[in-house]
């Protein structure tokens, strides 16, 4: 079978099945039916939304169940076999997670969000996931441009990083720096130079916390990507942090994005507990968020 054929193959498979033909259960088949000869993103259906099971006895109660999780259930099988349409999104969505984990974050969005750009001590892609320990640290020569490029002392310093996921950051870093710097500057906060960190793991931002001596270091961080959701962004917050610092020191929002806690939303509630953080001089398990 050469490729012409075999991609007419996946076009006829993917227009019949979501035409509801072999899968008359499938929800919204419209978003993927095949025009001009392209078929179009099989992750555009959300997973709470596909419900492939036959036969079921109380099949309200199992679409009702299905809209509250994004995990693969009601999928139905063929004989010992995954479906079609279920298998594909298996397949489109173990690809996402790959290239959120490999790809570069938008460097627009990085210019767009008055980034300063530095690098962790990993030289790329692959020591980056190889050596966590590397993507913890600046070297002397990243350390002495923050002191000659970035704003000493402020109340805030926000630093970004794709982390690993690039996905997450080109689907959150906007609005969530929007939001929050509208609240911060609401609170009468002063804010640092925002910093964008290649090849970051959290700890970094102890790193930049010891040259800017900031009240709160928050770090914007792209997360492990899963196979329900790539675009999981995390901020990890410390008041007056330094290197070697507990882990529970740190204040954690996690899970940012649309279909978890919407980034707008997200930025907005640093901003809050940046206040508080201020206020009560204490970060993660010592802050009293109530």
């Amino acid at each position: 079978m050469n490729n012409e054929e075999l991609k007419k193959l996946i076009e006829s498979v993917v227009k019949e099945t979501m035409a509801g033909k072999t899968d008359s259960k499938a929800s919204a088949p419209s978003a993927c039916e095949v025009e001009d000869g392209e078929v179009p993103d099989i992750r555009a259906i959300p997973l709470n939304e596909q419900y492939y099971l036959d036969n079921a006895k109380d099949e309200e109660a199992l679409r009702e169940m299905r809209k509250i999780t994004a995990a693969r259930v009601c999928i139905g099988r063929a004989g010992t076999r995954c479906k079609t349409i279920p298998y594909l999104r298996l397949l489109a969505d173990h690809a996402g997670a790959f290239d959120a984990v490999l790809n570069d974050p938008s460097d627009e969005l990085i210019e767009e969000n008055g980034f300063f750009r530095i690098q962790s001590a990993c030289k790329d892609k692959d020591e980056y996931l190889a050596r966590p320990d590397l993507g913890r640290l600046l070297d002397d020569e990243t350390k002495q441009a923050v002191r000659e490029n970035c704003i000493m002392n402020p109340d805030v310093q926000i630093i970004a990083s794709e982390g690993l996921s690039s996905t997450a950051f080109d689907a959150n870093i906007s609005d969530v720096m929007k939001a929050m710097m509208e609240g911060l500057k609401v609170e009468g906060f002063s804010v640092g130079t925002p910093i964008y960190i290649k090849y970051s793991r959290v700890p970094t931002e102890d790193q930049i916390t010891e040259i800017t001596h900031p009240k709160v270091t928050v770090i914007l961080v792209g997360e492990r990507p899963g196979m329900s959701t790539y675009q999981s962004m995390s901020a990890y917050m410390t008041y007056e942090g330094h290197v070697g610092i507990e882990e529970a020191k740190r204040t954690v929002i996690s899970n940012i994005y649309g279909g978890g806690t919407p980034p707008a939303e997200a930025g907005a509630y640093v901003a809050t507990l940046v206040k508080k953080m201020i206020e009560q001089k204490a970060s993660g398990t010592d802050l009293v968020i109530a």
